[in-house]
């Protein structure tokens, strides 16, 4: 009897540790960006307990540049990245297993800029002909390679350029590309995402060149609104963790339905400010300014169609040489 006993407990305990590790929530490990709202899903799902609610933590990885976030996700040190679709593009036509998990922000992210001193002599006439004014320059972009390089040169040669007619340089993310543009004169402008734009428009230190945002530029760059920096994970996890997968987007529809309610926007607005310190006059009005700005920007729902246009527009551009099958590319759980 003691013997039955002490086995009966025995397969208690082991029923109860095999309960704990069920429940135990699993880790998705998301690429965020320092000093930008970034994956504004990810971050509010995971500040405010979306996750947990969901069954799930969400660990939040810096990372400035989504060449280095697509690195990073096929070395598989994260699970989820958020570069500009071009980038995610160039990753899987140069053989990475990627798919598409979700939109995140569905308009276009980056704004040409150009210091205030900086000659224009066709800033009034807009895109293409602004373009001209800025050859021979210099212009910062987040890194080689980056999103931000590969729209630069599509601005470029839609509008009759190459990118021989520039020079690139890598300046880093927004706060440090600010610098190098406004106090260090390093760079003439900018290809580059928020808050440049709104610290150009307070300032008045810089001026807004080409907003692709706004409907400016070239119309194969327009039809990407609606995949412009989406959600990526490589395709064996989405397909070795499906409820995994549907509890994080659970999780990110949550947060960004919480995070569009004008009343929690004080809440938002305080959540952002240690991830955006900006050293700079006006700095609160600046980060309100931006994220109401930045609130209409972001959506889960992935268009199929832009996908299908920016995959276009690469290869048009010879910046893949491998088509990128827009089917295979996108996942099945990705909402639109």
């Amino acid at each position: 009897m003691g013997v039955r006993l002490k086995m009966g407990a025995a397969m208690v305990c082991l029923l109860a540790l095999g309960a704990g590790a069920q429940t135990a929530p699993q880790t998705v490990r998301i690429q965020t960006y320092a000093g930008s709202t970034g994956p504004l899903q990810a971050v509010v799902a995971s500040a405010k307990g979306f996750c947990g609610k969901h069954g799930i933590e969400c660990e939040l990885k810096v990372l400035n540049s989504g060449p280095l976030g697509m690195q990073t996700l096929v070395g598989k040190t994260i699970d989820v990245a958020m570069p500009e679709i071009n980038a995610a593009i160039a990753s899987a036509a140069g053989g990475a297993d990627v798919q598409l998990l979700s939109g995140s922000v569905a308009r276009p992210i980056f704004t040409l800029v150009a210091r205030s001193d900086v000659k224009l002599p066709n800033l009034a006439k807009g895109y293409p002909a602004v373009m001209h004014d800025l050859k021979g320059m210099k212009i910062g972009v987040t890194a080689r390679g980056a999103g931000s390089e590969l729209q630069l040169v599509q601005l470029l040669r839609s509008a009759g350029m190459s990118a021989a007619d520039v020079t690139m340089v890598p300046v880093g993310g927004p706060g440090t590309a600010y610098a190098a543009l406004v106090t260090g004169k390093q760079v003439d402008a900018l290809m580059m995402f928020q808050p440049v734009k709104t610290l150009c428009a307070i300032s008045r230190n810089c001026v807004k060149v080409v907003d692709p945002a706004a409907g400016e530029g070239p119309a194969d760059v327009l039809a990407q609104d609606g995949a412009s920096t989406p959600f990526v994970a490589r395709r064996e996890w989405i397909e070795a963790n499906p409820r995994l997968v549907t509890a994080l987007l659970a999780a990110f529809a949550d947060a960004e339905a919480w995070a569009k309610k004008p009343e929690n926007f004080e809440e938002l607005v305080r959540i952002y400010e240690p991830i955006t310190p900006l050293k700079v006059p006006d700095a609160d009005a600046i980060r309100r300014s931006w994220l109401k700005d930045s609130l209409a920007v972001y959506s889960l729902n992935l268009k199929r169609s832009a996908v299908q246009a920016a995959i276009r527009q690469a290869e048009a551009d010879k910046l893949i040489t491998r088509h990128v099958d827009v089917a295979r590319f996108v996942s099945s759980h990705a909402p639109q």
